[in-house]
């Protein structure tokens, strides 16, 4: 709910904008490859998609879906094929 009201208000202020929702719990240490990313996904979400950012797994973990990518949208943005939980 907070995310939909966040994204309401927004587009009240502006029809067009774009809205980047994170979770509070995750740290990024690489701000440089965080906002490149964010950047990247700016081209696809002003395309009018719908942008999801993933990390590469470190391990096998049951416990997480992953997302199997699709085909390059732009740069280094991919489409997404499919969600497996």
């Amino acid at each position: 709910p907070a995310i939909a009201a966040g994204a309401a208000f927004a587009q009240s202020r502006d029809s067009e904008a774009i809205v980047l929702a994170l979770a509070a719990d995750h740290l990024v240490r690489d701000t440089p490859a965080f906002v490149a990313a964010c950047r990247g996904g700016l081209v696809a979400a002003e395309a009018g998609r719908i942008v999801t950012f993933g990390v590469k797994p470190e391990r096998p973990a049951t416990e997480y879906g992953y997302i199997h990518p699709g085909a390059v949208v732009a740069g280094e943005v991919r489409a997404v094929a499919k969600f497996v939980e």
